[in-house]
């Protein structure tokens, strides 16, 4: 029984080391033993390792493999062959002091415990770290004291993936061979060895073109492809050279190799130099399993390793021995051609079994037993979505997502179209020029002296003659007045008042004179974040001070309507749940992402005109000196209010403060009043929400459907390209409904798509855990 030992390096050579995780099974087996321990950082076994194949092995001039580039050497050749012999010493030195580390003697003790010398032992090094390739593994001391050990090189990912061929048994082994530009070197003896392979057919392609291999990895199953000539790897792209004035990359040629894979391609050899670029990409296509060259090969070498592994493979040695005995046969070539037999690698997809020379002659079908339906698995997405739905939503319910939850709702709004302003609006600023130009000892602690109010009385006539429809004043008389004028103006039914009252963020008191059918409250709903997203408009009650129940703006929408034959009552809305033919929902304990507010008197979201500014603007000067256009206060609610910065005007936060900055506290009314109004009479949707069940139910739909994103893609590009997507589609979605008026969670179903996807990939990747939920 063949050991398969599994060593995956995670990090880098020269800077961190690396992380080490060790698996030993029998072949074909899952993992009976796991281990994990480390390898240190070595940067002179790096420095060696370059120095060695750049500077001492690739001088010796031979005959290589590889497009000659007219590269002139000095020195001996005595001399270069026993520099390079000493250097490879050196580095099998460098080399097992490197493994020979304190934190990976762990790993190596228990190898040497749980294996036996005789046994025949695959190791697979996996590693993102590609100089590692160029390392002679097989010098390790563990090797010398296993010497039925052979190392190939793994990816360090990979799918699984069924392949099929032609059904039927097959008498002959198929072979294609490619020749390709031999410029001095010789592939003859390439040829003489596969036409003498007992029980193949081989189809020899002599310097194609580019086409012509294409046509017959496409047209013809293939169990083996075979190239000779010359190859090199630049950067991290193998490159073979097909003929005199052609040169191919894996990439082109990537859909014709992955026709031939799902033929049942088994093996490619590449019989060329420096062929480690080509192993690279040929691992994203799956071959079971590749033989490549570590570095320049002599021509001699090459021919030398094909004769022998393929004899032996013929012969009915397994894969690994046959590799390892041809590979070790070179050495006896070294005294002409040093590290010969450090050049032939294997590179192995980790999930395939090493083929034999008879098992080639067999379809392959995957075995019935292994066959899972397409189902399989969705059992474990299913339950991983209804336990990361229901943690969501119970931290949910805790609070901890709310301020999150209110964020995303801010951006969302932020998101929507812009609008225009609301023309039937018109402002009147109490400016900060206003107020300095009234002195202090006239003025006192008010915003408007005396004087100031008489002006005020001006502008309001003359507000009068341009057929205003109703105007509010959002500037507090608190004191009783002795200016009969006035007072009697204080009685006119078309004019409202502002007043607070009594909460936390303090109360004042309106005049006496005006009657208290005048009198709407201003007071704010603020959220934690001092944002303000709700609007109070009725109570359910009326205060002793500031005797009215009815907001200063629902006041104003409803004399304007009132006016136009139009009836509206704060009371019926509470009934109903609509504002004439808009559904209005009322605020509770737990609206939208909202948990546990104080949901007292009659809130609605307050959904704000997506506009920098909401009204045309007068400061009061402009009205007194007659400098305005008269159609901008014809049919016009005329919101009155100071603005000035000295006086106490606190600018209000908004979800639109990170895009406008903060805004008055007459343009917050302004926005309150165009929200009513433009319900009641535009049919502009009222800011609704979804039920609690309903919210339940969207966010674990978005954890199904991250969870069967995870079981779908188990490719991390895949798998994270996919759950992109998700969240694209799961705000485009939100930022929808919004637009209707619907608000919906964006947050929770997020975090639900994120964790499912995470938490199923995981418990897919854990073999353990998903060995308990096939069963």
């Amino acid at each position: 029984m063949t050991k398969l030992i599994t060593l995956k390096l995670t990090g880098d050579l020269d800077a961190i080391g690396f992380q080490v995780f060790l698996e030993i099974s029998n072949d074909g087996d899952r993992p009976s033993i796991e281990e994990t321990g480390q390898l240190p950082a070595a940067p002179e076994l790096l420095t060696q390792l370059e120095t060695h194949w750049l500077e001492k092995y690739r001088p010796l001039s031979a005959p290589y493999r590889i497009k000659s580039k007219g590269i002139e050497y000095s020195g001996s050749i005595q001399t270069r062959l026993k520099d390079c012999q000493e250097s490879g010493k050196t580095l099998r030195d460098r080399l097992n002091q490197w493994l020979d580390a304190e934190s990976f003697r762990d790993i190596d003790r228990l190898l040497r415990q749980q294996l036996k010398p005789d046994e025949d032992i695959r190791v697979l090094i996996r590693t993102n770290d590609a100089r590692l390739h160029k390392l002679p593994w097989h010098l390790w001391n563990f090797c010398q004291s296993y010497p039925n050990t052979e190392i190939a090189l793994s990816p360090p990912k990979f799918q699984r993936r069924e392949r099929f061929s032609s059904t039927g048994g097959r008498q002959k082994i198929r072979i294609l061979a490619i020749l390709g530009h031999r410029g001095d070197i010789d592939v003859e003896g390439d040829r003489q060895t596969l036409n003498n392979l007992p029980g193949a057919e081989v189809e020899f392609l002599d310097e194609p073109t580019r086409s012509e291999i294409n046509d017959q990895l496409w047209d013809q199953p293939w169990d083996i492809i075979f190239f000779a000539g010359h190859s090199e790897t630049e950067g991290d792209e193998g490159r073979i050279h097909i003929n005199p004035t052609e040169s191919l990359t894996i990439d082109e040629l990537w859909y014709a190799l992955r026709k031939a894979v799902n033929q049942g391609l088994q093996v490619a050899i590449f019989n060329s130099c420096d062929g480690l670029g080509l192993a690279r990409r040929l691992d994203d296509l799956q071959i079971p399993i590749t033989i490549v060259m570590r570095e320049l090969i002599p021509d001699q070498v090459a021919h030398a390793f094909l004769t022998h592994f393929l004899e032996g493979f013929a012969d009915g040695k397994p894969f690994y021995r046959a590799v390892r005995e041809a590979r070790e046969r070179l050495q006896g070539m070294e005294n002409q051609f040093p590290c010969a037999s450090w050049l032939p690698v294997v590179c192995q997809h980790p999930w395939e079994d090493p083929p034999t020379w008879q098992g080639l002659l067999t379809p392959l079908t995957p075995p019935p037993s292994k066959t899972s339906p397409w189902w399989q698995g969705l059992g474990t997405v299913l339950v991983a979505s209804v336990l990361v739905t229901s943690l969501v939503m119970g931290v949910r319910s805790l609070g901890w997502l709310e301020q999150s939850e209110l964020n995303a709702y801010d951006h969302l709004l932020r998101s929507r179209p812009a609008e225009t302003m609301d023309e039937r609006l018109l402002l009147v600023e109490i400016t900060e020029d206003d107020v300095q130009s009234q002195p202090v000892s006239e003025r006192g602690a008010a915003s408007l002296s005396d004087q100031a109010l008489e002006k005020l009385l001006s502008v309001l006539s003359i507000l009068e003659q341009y057929n205003y429809s109703v105007i509010g004043l959002q500037v507090f008389l608190e004191s009783e007045s002795n200016n009969s004028n006035l007072r009697q103006l204080m009685q006119e039914p078309n004019i409202f008042y502002a007043c607070i009252f009594p909460s936390s963020a303090g109360v004042i008191s309106p005049s006496p004179d005006i009657p208290d059918t005048n009198l709407g409250f201003t007071n704010l709903v603020v959220d934690s974040d001092h944002v303000i997203r709700r609007h109070l408009f009725a109570l359910r009650g009326t205060p002793k001070i500031c005797s009215t129940d009815i907001s200063l703006g629902f006041l104003l929408v409803k004399k304007y309507l009132n006016d136009r034959g139009i009836s509206l009552h704060y009371q019926e809305i509470d009934e109903t749940n609509q504002l004439f033919n808009t559904p209005l929902q009322l605020i509770d304990q737990s609206t939208g992402g909202y948990q546990n507010i104080d949901d007292r008197g009659l809130q609605i979201m307050l959904n704000y005109r997506n506009t920098s500014q909401i009204a045309h603007k007068l400061t009061l000067n402009e009205v007194l000196n007659n400098d305005f256009d008269p159609k901008r206060i014809r049919d016009r609610i005329v919101l009155i209010g100071t603005t000035a910065p000295s006086f106490g005007d606190d600018k209000k936060r908004t979800p639109y403060e990170s895009r406008w900055g903060e805004i008055s506290g007459l343009e917050l009314q302004a926005h309150m009043v165009s929200q009513i109004l433009s319900a009641a009479l535009d049919s502009r949707p009222l800011i609704s929400w979804w039920s609690l069940p309903q919210i339940i139910l969207w966010t674990w739909l978005w954890s199904l459907f991250g969870g069967l994103v995870a079981w779908r893609w188990r490719s991390p590009l895949y798998l994270g390209l996919a759950t992109t997507v998700g969240i694209i589609v799961l705000f485009s979605l939100c930022r929808f409904f919004l637009i209707q008026g619907v608000w919906v969670p964006l947050v929770p179903a997020a975090l639900t798509l994120l964790i499912a996807s995470v938490t199923v990939a995981l418990l897919f990747s854990n073999r353990t855990i998903q060995r308990f939920f096939e069963v």
